[in-house]
């Protein structure tokens, strides 16, 4: 059994806005991973934001910039990364909540959070991996 650690992202428009929308998830996967760290976005995103700024967006493809380079790091730097990703709570782009679990549960965990968006079954044809070589086995 692999396990896996995960934080599910949210995005809105204004600091002050008290719930966001589901964009992301990142894992973080135990073991003897070469790059434990693994991102994933919903496709298409960039149509769940059309009321958006061209600003805000730079805000979503900056923090997506950031999550390809640290998952292509070892074990060091994508871990501090994935940690400092769990005080992420101020801002347009917070963690909206954090966990644990068999990484053959990630289709029950996802589809909790982004039930409006995924379907039950295989959650990863409704995502994109931010790493494009790669996907979680």
């Amino acid at each position: 059994m692999r396990y896996c650690d995960y934080h599910v992202m949210e995005y809105t428009c204004s600091e002050l806005q008290l719930e966001g929308t589901p964009f992301a998830i990142v894992l973080y996967l135990a073991g003897n991973e070469k790059f434990p760290l693994q991102g994933f976005v919903l496709k298409c995103w960039e149509n769940m934001f059309l009321r958006s700024t061209p600003f805000e967006v730079s805000q979503i493809k900056d923090f997506l910039s950031d999550l390809e380079y640290y998952s292509q790091e070892t074990e060091g730097l994508s871990g501090i990364f994935f940690r400092r990703l769990d005080n992420l709570n101020v801002g347009p782009i917070r963690t909206l909540a954090s966990g644990a679990c068999v990484v053959s549960d990630l289709d029950k965990v996802i589809s909790t959070f982004f039930s409006s968006r995924v379907h039950p079954g295989e959650w990863r044809q409704f995502f994109d991996s931010v790493k494009p070589f790669a996907l979680l086995q």
